[in-house]
């Protein structure tokens, strides 16, 4: 994977790339070399005001498992852009490129077990003294809300574990006591994937509201709370592919409506 990033506006931007890989001996002379060539590669231009634009290109086929079986010791990227049309350069405009080489692995998922986060604490610190005043009497109404990402070509849940028992040894196994627990779950579709390399090409993106009933809410007036997430992954029935660069995350936050009393 080859990335490019300018700032520079340039209406018709093209480059070419040329990525050669060394092989040395054990003295550190050169005995063998690889080539990778792109050629008229469109950019992505910024917009000249310090908007970037960024081009992804991804390069996959015999030809690169060839470079990578050859295994490069070294490698040099150099090119050549061109540019023409209507264009606005100034001084402090930049050029990044950068390449990843990723060796992806094919599989097929059947009866995998779950993948479980470390169990993290919500501490009183994490939580204000309005807040937890608030949530005993005066909160109105109370969202969890839960957004998940997802860059792989795998479907599957994630549930979302928060328990205010302090004995509460194992979160992944059944809560003991549901009353002093909040419980969600949310899907998780794969990613958009190319046909043709099997690569996820975008990021599912998920984002979800729960209601928080009264008992829920009430918990947060009483820190700590631990939390932890997991991820159950569906079986694939075929092969995917998946790579090193590939991932799911989880996000959450809690909004809240709060009775303001005068005094």
């Amino acid at each position: 994977t080859q990335s490019i990033k300018t700032d520079e506006f340039i209406q018709n931007l093209v480059a070419d790339l040329d990525v050669c890989g060394y092989h040395s001996d054990e003295i550190g002379s050169v005995t063998d070399s690889a080539r990778l060539q792109i050629f008229d590669q469109s950019i992505n231009a910024g917009n000249g005001s310090g908007g970037i634009g960024e081009t992804e290109i991804i390069l996959s086929g015999p030809e690169v498992s060839q470079f990578l079986n050859f295994v490069p010791v070294s490698i040099l990227v150099s090119g050549e852009v061109r540019g023409s049309g209507d264009a606005s350069v100034a001084v402090g405009n930049t050029f990044e490129a950068n390449y990843r080489f990723e060796t992806p692995i094919r599989a097929r998922i059947n009866g995998l077990a779950a993948f479980e986060s470390e169990i993290d604490s919500i501490t009183s610190e994490d939580i204000n003294d309005e807040v937890q005043d608030a949530a005993r009497d005066d909160i109105q109404d109370a969202f969890l809300t839960l957004r998940v990402q997802n860059r792989t070509p795998i479907s599957g849940t994630l549930d979302l574990i928060v328990t205010a028992d302090p004995d509460e040894q194992n979160l992944y196994d059944g809560v003991a006591d549901t009353s002093l627990a909040i419980i969600r779950q949310i899907s998780l579709d794969n990613a958009p994937v190319d046909p043709q390399t099997g690569f996820a090409t975008d990021i599912f993106a998920n984002t979800l509201d729960f209601r928080l009933n009264k008992r829920e809410i009430q918990l947060l007036g009483n820190p700590p709370l631990r939390y932890a997430y997991r991820v159950q992954l569906d079986d694939t029935g075929g092969f995917v592919t998946l790579r090193y660069s590939d991932f799911v995350t989880a996000f959450g936050s809690v909004g809240l409506e709060v009775l303001i009393r005068e005094k």
